[in-house]
């Protein structure tokens, strides 16, 4: 089939999947055979059709996922940063205030939980966002 004989003229382009294919019982032209390879032609070219749109559509959202992923992690990273100075501050107040790095060991998770208490009640911190 010539890639004429696909498009121009066909009268099958679009309609497999809503009309039969022809056969002797519901074809009664004389040219039954070439109705046929038209069908067939025009299946032919739709699954190809549908083939490719699943290829890019698949290319697409691999290309959106790593975008996706990249900019997550950028996110986190920062956040980890920040969590991490954010860490080391209160923990240079500590021990500027008097306490040891073994006071600091024992108290370390409640100092952050309080810290992060007040920085979000403040509006200084997003709610739910990490622990910086």
């Amino acid at each position: 089939m010539s890639a004429l004989t696909l498009t121009a003229g066909n009268p099958f382009i679009g309609q497999t999947n809503r009309e039969p294919r022809p056969t002797a019982d519901t074809w009664f032209g004389p040219d039954l055979p070439g109705r046929q390879s038209l069908w067939d032609a025009a299946a032919a070219h739709q699954a190809e059709d549908r083939r490719l749109r699943s290829a890019r559509l698949a290319a697409l959202e691999a290309g959106q996922n790593a975008t996706r992923d990249r900019a997550a992690g950028d996110r986190d990273a920062a956040a980890e940063r920040l969590a991490a100075a954010r860490e080391t501050e209160l923990q240079g107040r500590f021990l500027d205030g008097g306490g040891t790095v073994a006071q600091w060991q024992a108290e370390r998770a409640a100092i952050l939980a309080e810290d992060r208490r007040r920085r979000v009640f403040d509006g200084a911190a997003p709610v739910g966002r990490g622990t910086f």
